[in-house]
């Protein structure tokens, strides 16, 4: 199929029930796009798109070597909208295709960049790209590009972004650098360049706020081993370098070190046994005592290890420990270049795909570092710029044992707390979710009654005030309790906030507030 391009949107029909086909694309003779995609032949669920904007009077050929059909594919002046009634309100998600790991967080110029993996030709893990978005306060997020594509030498896996303030790669004050991994192998284009299985860490660098990403080829760190990815890039200020964490493989993680940016050693390996991916290594001061600071590093399930790095070692004091109540959240990333905070995205993995997109990102979330009886714990709590868009504050009396909290279609916030909680249950529903603090067991523990599958169960701290709180959005409620070091999510079903949540006790529930988002 040969188009010569005069709109800028190529539409291109997503039917689920249709095997997939590969796609070439090819401008001049030089092949620019592979995509993988449930073509539809006769019908589809809705239209994916590609901005072919750079090629306006340029013919493009489109080619699938099955010899199937490519007429339902047309070009038009406007993207095509995707209209779904019950998308999150406070969660970052795309407009139609596949979400998952954040990748290049970065604050800059008062704005802060999300990118992220995405498909955005099908609501399943395929054609790994970078999307992007940018935001002002955390929550009000503007969809932008495509930033990174695949190409010859692989499918766009994560990578994170770092500011260049002493211009070191020549592209400019204060430039926005990107490491990433280009995974050799994962689409044909690079299997035929002989790059099978062969992950490499590359360079981007952008001039124009984010907008465009321009690989810099002076940068290329070769396979040290078997899929090794999700290169960490960040400034270590005490010792004058950089750092870059890098995943090998099974449980094996490197460090290495530059005071350039372009060339790097390896300074330290590490194995976890039990970690694994999306390596993070961040400084927290310890909550009551801020000369105490400690490093975390991170891994993609969010399991941790606290301990000391003094820009060249990493060294272990505490035990494995799991940061996440529930196994939803994945691939968490760190804002870049932002000062005395740690702010903290994950990607939310969701089953449904009712409006054509799957996944999401988690509220943004502060960590902060907690000593409880020699041990130390990462706690989260969400962004203060949340706060901020909170309507009308509804505060039940004292003691209530029964109520009924209606969403009226608005994402909403419910704050629990017992004072010396020692025995007896209070049951919270949503839907066919079920929420039970029991503080004879001293659990909470949330279920969907519906399939009887158990979603959560935490151990709840011995201590004279327990907190429960709730944030409850379309697709997903997040809990926060155990003074924010028990941190989770579960998935709802469909118009979750066209309903109520119901609260049953058996003891006295000393204050219930809650409040609407205005988003």
């Amino acid at each position: 199929m040969k188009i010569k391009i005069t709109e800028p949107y190529l539409w291109l029909p997503v039917d689920a029930k249709e095997e997939k086909v590969l796609l070439h694309l090819y401008s001049e003779g030089e092949k620019i796009d592979e995509i993988a995609i449930r073509l539809g032949v006769t019908d589809c669920d809705y239209y994916a798109y590609k901005d072919v904007s750079a090629y306006k009077n340029k013919e493009l050929e489109i080619i699938r070597y099955d010899e199937g059909n490519l007429d339902r594919i047309f070009q038009y002046p406007e993207k095509p909208q995707t209209v779904y009634p019950f998308r999150p309100k406070l969660h970052y998600h795309m407009a139609a295709g596949w979400c998952n790991d954040p990748c290049g967080l970065v604050y800059a110029d008062g704005i802060y960049h999300l990118y992220h993996q995405c498909n955005p030709y099908g609501p399943e893990w395929e054609n790994m790209h970078w999307g992007h978005a940018v935001s002002n306060d955390l929550i009000h997020w503007e969809r932008k590009g495509l930033a990174l594509c695949p190409d010859e030498n692989g499918t766009a896996y994560t990578g994170s972004a770092i500011v260049d303030k002493k211009n070191l790669l020549g592209h400019g004050k204060d430039a926005l650098l990107f490491y990433h991994t280009a995974a050799g192998g994962k689409n044909e284009w690079s299997r035929t360049t002989g790059k099978q299985f062969n992950f490499t860490q590359r360079l981007y660098y952008s001039t124009d706020d984010g907008e465009t990403l321009v690989r810099d080829d002076r940068f290329l760190m070769e396979q040290i081993a078997p899929l090794n990815r999700d290169p960490r890039v960040f400034y270590h200020e005490e010792s004058n370098g950089y750092i870059m964490l890098l995943y090998l493989d099974k449980s094996d993680y490197a460090i290495f070190r530059s005071e350039d940016l372009l060339n790097w050693r390896e300074i330290q390996r590490l194995s976890f046994p039990g970690m694994w991916e999306c390596p993070e290594l961040f400084e927290l001061p310890v909550e009551g005592n801020e000369n105490e600071k400690k490093w975390i590093f991170w891994s993609v399930e969010g399991y941790y290890v606290v301990g000391t790095f003094d820009g060249y070692t990493f060294t272990t004091e505490s035990p494995l420990q799991q940061g996440y109540a529930t196994s939803t959240f994945h691939a968490a990333q760190l804002f870049s270049n932002v000062e005395n905070r740690v702010i903290h995205i994950s990607w939310v993995w969701i089953k449904n795909g009712r409006g054509n997109y799957r996944g999401m990102m988690s509220v943004p979330c502060e960590l902060s570092l907690r000593k409880n009886n020699g041990r130390y714990q990462v706690a989260f709590r969400s962004v203060r710029e949340l706060s901020e868009l909170s309507g009308k504050i509804t505060v039940l009396p004292r003691g209530t044992i029964t109520a009924k909290l209606p969403f009226e279609k608005k994402a909403t916030q419910v704050n629990l707390t017992w004072a010396h909680p020692q025995h007896g249950k209070t049951t919270l529903e949503v839907q066919n979710l079920q929420m039970v603090m029991d503080f004879t067991k001293k659990t909470l523990d949330i279920h969907n009654q519906g399939t009887g599958e158990r979603l959560a169960c935490v151990t709840l701290e011995d201590t004279e005030t327990c907190e429960l709180h709730l944030l409850i959005d379309q697709e997903v409620i997040e809990f926060f309790t155990n003074r924010g070091s028990s941190y989770g999510a579960v998935e709802t079903e469909e118009n979750v906030l066209g309903g109520n949540l119901l609260v049953k006790s058996e003891i006295p529930v000393d204050e219930i507030t809650y409040h609407r988002f205005e988003v």
